[in-house]
């Protein structure tokens, strides 16, 4: 085979068990994750693998809802399992239901929790989650693994109708003593494609978003984390940086969705799909010529190839780039003159 190159960053959705039915949710970008799902030894295998290399520093795990009854356990021995590495939880936070809990989640080898919180108040987060008590579940959760001392990230996506509550719930979840907040575009994938392509902010809309945010960070003890698009570079005395990870030709990682399948990114379909671990050894599906053909192309173009959902977001979402540029200039301009 030649030199093993073993990817530095593993992403593993344990499966697809969830209590919400969130409208932005990306759970069913992959039509073909029907079948047997990916048993824990799959995913040990996959792991020891890439540990067996000396590469691997992060591994997250989601879903679906990686805490569901029906996913807990399977989560908690991935946990242990993927130890030493920096193990980052993706969850909605629901059942974070105590204070023990948290603890225990953190005893097990959990680094950081990240959760999704769209609102300062209840109404746009249980009308987006379809759950009436989404939102105050989901401050339970953040309340409980902050006590128990576990960092949260807290990711907010931004659609046209919370543009203005960014910045408020920066600041609610500041107080809270939460470590970093991470303002996201929305990523238009699976259910998220039918229910929320109406939803989308403009581009001068996701620069104010920015800009806003970048302003309140100054001197603020919350890490404020700017996902793609963003064109420009924070000026100094700002807490608060840029995806470094968002363009795809960028990472060194790998993703494994519920049934096996490895891929570049379990938001994408077939461009982004390299073989099943149930089927080959995982780093043998890494190193074939194919995907190491792939992955150079990818880093060339900094992009999958036909990855819809970027199409879509760069159509649809996006749109007049020219535009977007000269916003965030003049906004960036704007923080400048504000130091």
């Amino acid at each position: 085979m030649g030199i093993i190159v073993s990817p530095k960053e593993l992403r593993i959705n344990v499966g697809e068990s969830c209590n919400r039915s969130c409208l932005g949710c990306s759970k069913d970008s992959d039509k073909e994750r029907i079948g047997k799902p990916a048993t824990l030894d799959d995913f040990f295998m996959a792991i020891s693998e890439t540990k067996e290399q000396g590469t691997l520093e992060s591994a997250s795990i989601t879903g679906g809802e990686p805490l569901h009854p029906q996913l807990r356990e399977k989560t908690c021995r991935l946990i242990e399992y993927a130890k030493p590495a920096d193990v980052r939880l993706c969850t909605n936070g629901d059942f974070i239901d105590s204070k023990q809990f948290a603890e225990e989640l953190k005893n097990l080898g959990v680094n950081s929790v990240q959760i999704g919180l769209d609102s300062s108040a209840p109404c746009f987060q249980n009308m987006r989650s379809k759950s009436e008590t989404a939102w105050n579940d989901t401050m339970q959760g953040i309340t409980n693994a902050l006590k128990a001392g576990l960092p949260v990230s807290i990711r907010y996506t931004l659609y046209d109708e919370n543009l203005d509550d960014a910045v408020k719930t920066y600041l609610l979840v500041s107080r809270m003593g939460v470590q970093q907040f991470k303002l996201r575009t929305l990523f238009p994938s699976g259910s998220a494609i039918q229910n929320c392509l109406n939803m989308l902010p403009s581009g001068e809309q996701l620069a104010k978003a920015q800009h806003d945010a970048l302003l309140v960070s100054k001197g603020n003890a919350t890490r404020l984390e700017l996902s793609q698009p963003c064109f420009y570079t924070i000026p100094q005395g700002y807490n608060a940086f840029i995806e470094d990870n968002e363009s795809c030709g960028e990472r060194n990682n790998a993703s494994i969705n519920s049934v096996g399948i490895a891929e570049y990114c379990l938001f994408c379909d077939d461009g982004a799909r390299f073989g099943n671990i149930k089927d080959n050894s995982f780093l043998d599906l890494w190193n074939s010529p194919e995907i190491i053909a792939a992955r150079k192309q990818r880093k060339r173009n900094g992009i999958i190839v036909g990855c819809p959902a970027y199409e879509i977001q760069r159509q649809r979402h996006l749109g007049d780039y020219a535009t977007f540029e000269r916003e965030l200039k003049r906004t960036t301009e704007g923080l400048q003159r504000n130091l």
